[in-house]
């Protein structure tokens, strides 16, 4: 066949075998055999098994097709009932063809293509339902330098994930973060952001022990918390201030050095002899002990492990969405 021609029968059995229906239309360049009763089982296997069909190149320059399977059809068949020849078909059994977006779950690695590993907080769903993935500003847009509707990746890039293959969600919204060196005179409450995900399938926000997120609240004195993130995972801790001010190191030297100041925020401490978060854990969720309610979306820390957290309500009301 020439390329022509094989176009031509790639695109007649597409609508024939995948897009349309069952029945397989009668075709000038088909060879129908008069034993239609042999084919009459083939029919249905082709509508269910095949997902594909594409033309290929041979070995002699001339071309033919490729039919993507993700199921056994059985190729003599096939070709003739197609009235071609040995070489002008192939059945390519690749199993079935699905958006290139893994599972992903609360505590999972992301940046952006050149950003810094965070963490998901949690999935998220806005008012008309689509999910999103919950994390910083700094983490999802790697300090304002991606766009709405840039990939997020995920295991994290400099975590071996591949911007080509791992893509998870496409960034929606974040709250700017605004740098003293901005001079804005801009108060910081909140550094979020929201991700649409590929995979809109995801269902809940698990956590070890077939245990789930249970809505949310607000952070108390002396609360016991914990958090899941992508560093450190699952980490125990408890509330030592539920308004604390702080200026955050976000990065840079000297006249590009980004600090950012921040009001009221949830202060927690880990463990004796265990920090409660580290450098890759932003974005994390933070909530109750024993509740799962969440609390607070992790955003910064010490070098002793001291975390500090937005208060969730907060964000959650900035981003016009609800936990899922």
């Amino acid at each position: 066949m020439t390329y022509q021609q094989a176009k031509e029968l790639k695109d007649s059995l597409t609508n024939d075998f995948i897009f349309l229906n069952k029945s397989i239309r009668r075709r000038y360049f088909f060879n129908i055999p008069s034993n239609r009763h042999r084919f009459d089982s083939l029919k249905d296997d082709i509508y269910e098994f095949v997902n594909g069909i594409g033309v290929v190149q041979n070995e002699d320059k001339s071309y033919g097709l490729s039919v993507y399977t993700e199921g056994l059809v059985p190729g003599d068949l096939l070709t003739d009932y197609l009235g071609l020849r040995q070489g002008e078909i192939l059945i390519d059994n690749i199993g079935p063809i699905t958006i290139k977006s893994q599972y992903v779950q609360m505590g999972d690695s992301i940046s952006s293509r050149n950003g810094d590993t965070g963490s998901i907080g949690c999935i998220v769903k806005d008012v008309n339902n689509i999910k999103h993935i919950l994390s910083n500003y700094h983490v999802l847009t790697n300090h304002g330098t991606v766009s709405v509707g840039e990939e997020i990746i995920s295991p994290a890039v400099r975590l071996k994930g591949d911007p080509r293959y791992d893509v998870a969600a496409h960034l929606s919204y974040a709250k700017k973060v605004h740098y003293k060196i901005e001079k804005t005179g801009k108060k910081n409450y909140i550094d979020c952001g929201v991700a649409k995900l590929l995979n809109q399938d995801i269902s809940t926000n698990a956590l070890p022990g077939d245990e789930e997120i249970n809505g949310w609240s607000e952070a108390e004195d002396k609360m016991k918390v914990l958090k899941q993130g992508s560093k450190t995972g699952l980490t125990k801790g408890k509330v030592i201030s539920t308004s604390s001010n702080i200026r955050v190191d976000y990065g840079g030297i000297d006249q590009n050095k980004k600090e950012a100041y921040f009001y009221d925020q949830i202060a927690i401490k880990g463990l004796p002899g265990r920090p409660f978060s580290e450098m890759g854990d932003s974005g994390a969720l933070i909530f109750e002990n024993g509740t799962n309610k969440a609390v607070g979306l992790l955003f910064s820390g010490s070098s002793d492990g001291t975390t500090f957290a937005n208060p969730i309500k907060w964000v959650l009301d900035e981003l016009s969405v609800e936990i899922l």
